[in-house]
């Protein structure tokens, strides 16, 4: 499950103690959502089965030889997951998308579906690709310490007047992943030829949906081949 699956799922879904759903109908979520709604404005039996089929999705993948996440794996959060009623039933629902809150749910799903993030420095913010104004940006978690030297190296999107601040040794090694069993992922949009930075950590998604590549890998004897 990604997090548009998850998003999916609570827009849809209503929030009987609020008389509205768990996902605002907003007009930044309508925009987000729209053309998903538009492609099954005449198949609501269909669309309504990809929902269903959405709550079957897990949230993660692991097995002896590698791990799947959408975008960020945190082994703390996930077993604390995995003693959750993972039915998007309305209980856990209210709980991951209690924003206000902050509760564990949230705070586990924001993660492992929608990436880490830091609060950018002095206050400074950016416009993201979809013109929202953001004061955090997304850490390159898959990249290794010793290739962390500037904030470029480390944050997403990084803002151009700070690309090149030198990072703390502290930073330099927050959010890495240096477990032997390699994880995939998508969510991050990258851009350019792919590369495998990181052996460890491998991010398939590369912008298809935008003109950019199609990643696949082929699991061959517990190593990973670029295909």
């Amino acid at each position: 499950m990604g997090n548009h699956e998850f998003n999916a799922i609570c827009f849809h879904k209503p929030h009987v103690e609020s008389g509205g759903f768990f996902r605002n109908h907003s007009y930044t979520e309508i925009s987000q959502h729209l053309e998903t709604l538009k492609q099954f404005q005449h198949y609501p039996n269909e669309w309504e089965t990809f929902l269903q089929w959405f709550e079957t999705l897990p949230m993660w993948f692991e097995n002896d030889d590698f791990r799947v996440v959408h975008a960020y794996w945190d082994d703390a959060y996930i077993q604390f997951l995995d003693q959750c009623d993972k039915t998007m039933s309305a209980d856990f629902l209210k709980k991951a998308t209690d924003k206000k809150t902050k509760t564990k749910e949230y705070l586990a799903v924001e993660a492992i579906l929608k990436g880490i993030e830091e609060d950018l420095p002095d206050g400074r913010s950016f416009s993201d690709k979809d013109g929202n104004i953001r004061k955090e940006c997304r850490v390159k978690w898959w990249a290794l310490p010793e290739n962390r030297k500037t904030m470029n190296d480390y944050l997403l999107e990084c803002p151009e007047e700070i690309k090149s601040h030198e990072l703390s040794d502290g930073v330099k090694n927050k959010f890495t992943y240096t477990v032997n069993k390699p994880v995939l992922f998508g969510h991050y949009w990258l851009k350019g030829i792919p590369t495998v930075e990181n052996e460890r950590a491998i991010c398939l998604d590369y912008s298809i949906a935008k003109g950019g590549k199609l990643l696949a890998y082929s699991i061959d004897s517990k190593k990973l081949t670029y295909t």
